[in-house]
């Protein structure tokens, strides 16, 4: 099982699964457009693991799904989640990915197929506002912890998934090397019968 971690009382899953090859070369031939602020290239097709080409890679991202939402989260199994939308990223030399958060999903995750050293942390951020403390007052601390961090980072590696709220304001650091940076972000979003009584909601 992967571990977690709860910066900011948000509840991070990490594990690593193995690359497989023959989709890593499908990965490769895929077509690309350029984003829209032009850090990054990603591919066409927005619905990526529902190819085919990424049958084993899916089903593997589901049973991950499983640990994180109900091993370790506890949801009931009533409340299904399923895929939104999923797609890969490359980013060359110098490209990054700006601070944001991912609408219209509940869980949002990412998994590296190639990820070589330098080639760009995930950042995890707090807005100050929601810090424990005042924004108002900057706060001195003798070394930064989880507990006390307004952002949290890991370096990824190859075969590294993670989980994570899709509320949760990330970036993706510079990459600095010269080799290609390939991942799979994806989405997902919750259906189910929710609360009881007057509070009750199916989706």
């Amino acid at each position: 099982m992967g571990r977690l971690i709860v910066p900011f009382g948000y509840p991070i899953y990490i594990n690593q699964i193995d690359v497989n090859k023959k989709e890593f070369e499908c990965v490769k031939k895929e077509k690309y457009v350029t984003m829209e602020n032009k850090t990054a290239f990603y591919t066409e097709n927005k619905k990526i693991l529902n190819s085919k080409n990424y049958k084993s890679l899916k089903k593997k991202v589901f049973e991950e799904l499983e640990i994180y939402t109900r091993d370790i989260l506890k949801i009931k199994k009533h409340q299904r989640f399923y895929l939104t939308s999923s797609w890969i990223n490359k980013h060359e030399e110098n490209h990054f990915g700006q601070r944001h958060s991912h609408f219209n999903s509940i869980i949002s995750g990412v998994y590296y197929f190639k990820a070589p050293k330098n080639s760009g942390n995930i950042i995890f951020n707090i807005e100050p506002n929601k810090m424990p403390f005042s924004p108002t007052v900057k706060l001195d601390f003798e070394e930064h912890t989880i507990e006390n961090s307004d952002e949290f980072f890991f370096e990824p590696t190859d075969g590294l998934i993670t989980f994570f709220p899709s509320t949760l304001v990330h970036r993706i650091g510079i990459n600095k090397q010269k080799e290609l940076r390939y991942s799979l972000a994806f989405n997902f979003f919750v259906k189910g019968i929710f609360g009881t009584q007057e509070g009750e909601l199916i989706i």
